[in-house]
């Protein structure tokens, strides 16, 4: 874990290996969960310090406010990896789907 990570929560073997893990997919499009219930679609741009995780091209998370979900595209998301509790690799299929429903609905 990176000396500037000072979440003493976060500071686990689970969380560097998250990190190792996601290293290894850099360049992939993701679906990634969050504690909080939401989920976020990417491509992994980088793994900063085993604690930062960074998602670019067309980003895009859901988000559930008062029982109504939301949905938030931006260019890039920067996530904390202690707030990820699984991702997973789409497969190209899925991909071409996601991003093809995405894409119809920018302006």
């Amino acid at each position: 874990m990176s000396e500037n990570h000072n979440d003493l929560d976060c500071q686990c073997e689970c969380v560097e290996g998250m990190a190792e893990q996601l290293k290894k997919n850099i360049g992939e499009i993701v679906v990634v969960f969050e504690r909080d219930g939401s989920f976020v679609f990417g491509t992994i741009k980088d793994v900063q310090d085993d604690s930062i995780l960074i998602l670019g091209d067309l980003s895009f998370k859901f988000i559930c406010f008062c029982g109504s979900p939301n949905q938030f595209t931006v260019e890039k998301f920067v996530i904390s990896i202690c707030e990820i509790t699984e991702f997973g690799v789409l497969l190209p299929a899925q991909r071409d789907a996601i991003l093809n429903a995405f894409q119809n609905q920018l302006p």
